[in-house]
Parts: C-alpha cells; sequence; structure tokens
C-alpha cells in the first residue's frame, strides 16, 4: 500500500506540474517518487525476506504449513519490488493523461504471460515439474517485473517528450 500511496501523491504532483507548463519539475518528480517508491520498497522486502518464518509462525503452529508459506513468503517480498515500480510508475503515467499504452501492457504480460505461465510453471510439466503455489509466484514475478519495466520505460519515453515539447512551446 505504500508504494500505491506514492504513487498517487506522484501522479498529483506530475498532473500539477503539467498544469503549470512546468515539464521538467513533473519529470523529477517522477524520478523522486519512483525513487523514494523503490527504497521503501527494498526495506520492506527486505524485511518480509528475513522474517518469513516468523510472519509464517504467526498465522499456524502447524510445521508443515509453515515450512510451506516460508518460500512462498519469501517469493511475496521479490514481487513487491516489481509491483512498487509498476505502482508508482503507471500512477506517474496517470498525471500525464496516458493509460492507454500501459493497459495493453497489463494485460499482455499479466493475463498472456502471468496467468499462462502460472498455468505452465504451476500445474503443468511442460517446463519442468509442476511447482504448484510457487511456480504462480514466479510466473507472477517475471510477468509484474516485465510490467514494470515496460511501464517505466513509456513513463522516460512519456516525460522526455513532454520536456521536448514544452521547450518547442
Amino acid at each position: 500500500m505504500v508504494p500505491l500511496a506514492l504513487g498517487n501523491a506522484t501522479a498529483i504532483l506530475t498532473g500539477r506540474a503539467l498544469g503549470a507548463g512546468l515539464a521538467a519539475r513533473a519529470r523529477q518528480v517522477c524520478r523522486h517518487g519512483l525513487l523514494l517508491g523503490m527504497a521503501v520498497a527494498a526495506a520492506l522486502s527486505l524485511t518480509l525476506w528475513l522474517a518469513a518464518p516468523q510472519l509464517a509462525a504467526l498465522y499456524t503452529s502447524d510445521a508443515e504449513v509453515q515450512a510451506a508459506a516460508t518460500p512462498l513468503l519469501a517469493l511475496v517480498a521479490v514481487y513487491h519490488l516489481a509491483d512498487a515500480l509498476q505502482g508508482v510508475a503507471v500512477n506517474a503515467l496517470r498525471g500525464y493523461k496516458k493509460s492507454a499504452v500501459p493497459m495493453v501492457i497489463y494485460v499482455v504480460a499479466l493475463w498472456g504471460l502471468g496467468l499462462g505461465g502460472g498455468f505452465a510453471l504451476g500445474l503443468s510439466d511442460a517446463l519442468g515439474p509442476a511447482r504448484g503455489a510457487a511456480g504462480f509466484w514466479i510466473a507472477a514475478i517475471i510477468s509484474l517485473g516485465l510490467v514494470a519495466v515496460l511501464v517505466a520505460l513509456y513513463l522516460q519515453r512519456v516525460s522526455r517528450s513532454a520536456i521536448r515539447h514544452s521547450r518547442e512551446s
């Protein structure tokens, strides 16, 4: 939720800067939002990774369930990094009033690669032995990582274009 909140704030401040005709300031806001979002996500992910066994123990006293949950929590920690990047970047793009391209990226990557990859890794032996829940988390990490990179690259392109356009005006 922290990266989502930072993304929302980044969108508002980006839109405000663009409304004032300050494209370079909007780009700076995006950069700061992304850096802060990733710093917070890294700290939270590291905490989740290191505390996975203790967190699993908070939810169940069954040793088998704890043993199954601990590696999944470690995967969630990795997932959180990609989620934070895409969450801030896509909201920053909303500040630029750009939402169609991110939507296509999400549909293709999450529904195609994420869900299809989850089935292939989790339930079938198409890519090695079925990995169960871990397979779905691995596919989710890969697909959301791809989303994060593509949305961040699109944000970079959009922000550069806005600066070029403001200089031409």
